[in-house]
């Protein structure tokens, strides 16, 4: 990833989405689907990187469904378009 003149090491990991049926509910142990699948990916990531590596979401500003899973992960934090923009576009 490039920012500026600084060049961070990054990899793109995609996951599964949640579908539409599942989308806001729980399961019998009251656990989100969203945050079970989330959770999972986190697992993965930690056991193939090496330990503080940092993890980014990416999430469209309208999603606030995404946001707030990010946020009960404490993965959140807003950043404006025009940065997200030059991050995006410089990937």
């Amino acid at each position: 990833m490039q920012s500026g003149d600084v060049t961070i090491a990054a990899e793109k990991i995609a996951l599964v989405a949640v579908g539409l049926d599942y989308q806001g509910k729980r399961d019998v142990e009251n656990r989100r689907y969203s945050d079970i699948v989330m959770s999972s990916g986190l697992q993965a990531i930690e056991m193939r990187t090496p330990p503080h590596r940092r993890v980014f979401g990416l999430v469209h500003i309208d999603n606030e469904g995404s946001f707030r899973l990010l946020e009960r992960h404490n993965m959140s934090r807003r950043i404006s378009r025009d940065v997200m923009t030059e991050i995006v576009t410089h990937n």
